[in-house]
């Protein structure tokens, strides 16, 4: 039922000319058994890019969804190498890795983010900036497409949007 739900959906988007993208948010640790506060973990937005890709994103959300920890689905780094074809991978908002380790532990070590991530996802790996005016926010764009060129890492601009309005908050 949910494949021809899909497929319903891929076929009315390509009727219409729309680009149909299946993806989620996802978060990662390092370390899904260690249960404690010093298991950071950072959201990463995956996105389909062909079948395996849809395939590979449900085996990783069903494995997160297996090892929740105060309710948040977490996947171990080590695990996404194994599933990432067919998947592009960003960076995500302030609370990915990428940005937190910028804030955290400064430029180099956010260099060495950039490469794990494109290795783990075959260069497929996209470094967002965040259009959002916030001054914290402004600095990290200028840090992020620095670190994009010097690594050769793509980037897209994106907004970090949970609802369209303001009576969908309650939902979200």
């Amino acid at each position: 039922e949910k494949e021809e739900t899909i497929q319903c959906i891929m076929e009315l988007c390509q009727k219409n000319n729309i680009k149909y993208l299946h993806g989620c948010e996802i978060y990662v640790c390092d370390n899904v058994e260690e249960k404690s506060r010093d298991n950071k973990y950072y959201h990463l937005v995956l996105i389909c890019i062909n079948e395996t890709g849809r395939r590979n994103l449900n085996q990783i959300v069903s494995e997160a969804n297996q090892s929740k920890y105060y309710g948040k689905p977490r996947i171990a780094f080590g695990r996404l190498k194994m599933y990432s074809e067919g998947i592009l991978a960003c960076s995500a908002c302030m609370a990915g890795e990428l940005d937190r380790t910028l804030m955290n532990y400064g430029y180099e070590e956010a260099k060495f983010v950039v490469e794990r991530y494109k290795y783990a996802f075959n260069n497929r790996y996209f470094i967002e900036l965040q259009s959002h005016t916030d001054e914290v926010q402004k600095n990290l764009n200028i840090q992020l497409l620095q670190l994009a060129e010097e690594t050769g890492t793509p980037y897209i601009i994106t907004t970090d949007a949970h609802y369209l309005t303001e009576e969908d908050q309650d939902y979200h």
